[in-house]
Protein backbone atom coordinates (compact mmCIF):
# COMPACT_ATOMS: atom_id res chain seq x y z
CA UNK A 1 0.00 0.00 0.00
CA UNK A 2 1.31 3.66 -0.90
CA UNK A 3 1.75 5.50 2.64
CA UNK A 4 1.18 9.09 0.30
CA UNK A 5 -2.17 7.59 -1.99
CA UNK A 6 -4.17 7.44 0.97
CA UNK A 7 -2.89 9.76 3.84
CA UNK A 8 -6.32 11.56 4.10
CA UNK A 9 -7.59 8.31 5.12
CA UNK A 10 -4.72 7.51 7.40
CA UNK A 11 -4.19 9.82 9.25
CA UNK A 12 -8.35 10.50 9.94
CA UNK A 13 -8.40 7.04 11.28
CA UNK A 14 -5.61 6.91 13.39
CA UNK A 15 -5.85 10.43 14.90
CA UNK A 16 -9.53 9.08 15.58
CA UNK A 17 -9.28 5.60 16.46
CA UNK A 18 -5.69 5.12 16.70
CA UNK A 19 -3.42 3.27 19.09
CA UNK A 20 -0.62 5.29 21.15
CA UNK A 21 1.65 2.91 19.40
CA UNK A 22 -0.35 3.86 15.69
CA UNK A 23 -0.06 7.64 16.72
CA UNK A 24 3.61 6.84 17.41
CA UNK A 25 4.01 5.87 13.71
CA UNK A 26 2.26 8.31 12.04
CA UNK A 27 4.22 10.82 13.14
CA UNK A 28 7.17 9.26 12.25
CA UNK A 29 5.49 8.44 8.75
CA UNK A 30 4.00 12.00 8.07
CA UNK A 31 5.54 15.22 9.35
CA UNK A 32 4.26 17.24 11.80
CA UNK A 33 3.23 20.28 9.72
CA UNK A 34 1.35 17.91 7.01
CA UNK A 35 -0.84 16.49 10.51
CA UNK A 36 -1.44 19.70 10.91
CA UNK A 37 -2.39 20.94 7.89
CA UNK A 38 -5.03 18.00 7.44
CA UNK A 39 -6.33 18.35 11.05
CA UNK A 40 -7.39 22.56 10.14
CA UNK A 41 -8.82 21.47 6.75
CA UNK A 42 -10.40 18.26 7.50
CA UNK A 43 -10.57 17.75 11.23
CA UNK A 44 -13.85 19.88 11.91
CA UNK A 45 -15.59 17.06 9.84
CA UNK A 46 -13.80 14.11 9.94
CA UNK A 47 -13.13 13.74 13.67
CA UNK A 48 -15.09 12.95 16.85
CA UNK A 49 -15.87 16.03 18.45
CA UNK A 50 -13.28 15.51 21.67
CA UNK A 51 -10.61 14.04 19.37
CA UNK A 52 -11.13 17.17 17.15
CA UNK A 53 -10.33 19.29 19.74
CA UNK A 54 -7.24 17.22 21.63
CA UNK A 55 -5.29 17.46 18.84
CA UNK A 56 -5.92 20.92 18.22
CA UNK A 57 -4.61 21.63 21.32
CA UNK A 58 -1.92 19.63 20.93
CA UNK A 59 -1.22 20.82 18.07
CA UNK A 60 -1.17 24.67 18.75
CA UNK A 61 -3.80 24.90 16.10
CA UNK A 62 -5.95 27.94 17.05
CA UNK A 63 -7.59 29.09 13.50
CA UNK A 64 -9.41 25.75 11.53
CA UNK A 65 -11.93 25.03 8.51
CA UNK A 66 -15.86 25.31 9.07
CA UNK A 67 -17.71 24.24 6.43
CA UNK A 68 -19.59 27.44 4.91
CA UNK A 69 -23.07 25.67 6.68
CA UNK A 70 -22.05 25.02 9.24
CA UNK A 71 -21.16 28.39 10.54
CA UNK A 72 -23.38 31.08 12.10
CA UNK A 73 -25.41 33.62 10.03
CA UNK A 74 -25.17 36.92 10.42
CA UNK A 75 -29.00 38.11 10.53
Amino acid sequence: MNTRDYANVIIERTLDRGSWEQIRWLFGRYDRQEISNWVRQYGYRRLNERAFHYWRWLLGITEYRVPPWEQANDI
